[in-house]
């Protein structure tokens, strides 16, 4: 699992096999009434993304 926080970070694990779960908005975020984060929406928000990993064979 990772969290992408950007547009190249989740461009780079989408290419790898990483699958979006779940989206958070910079513009819609507030914190103590304020959009802090509002000056990063050309980067939509974070991504928590994830992979199935295969096993790794004991041969």
């Amino acid at each position: 699992m990772v969290e992408a926080t950007n547009r190249t970070s989740q461009h780079i694990f989408r290419n790898q096999g990483f699958a979006e779960r779940v989206w958070g908005s910079y513009r819609d975020h507030r914190y103590d009434g304020k959009a802090h984060f509002a000056a990063f929406e050309e980067h939509r928000g974070p991504l928590l993304m994830d992979q199935m990993l295969e096993p790794v064979s004991d041969s």
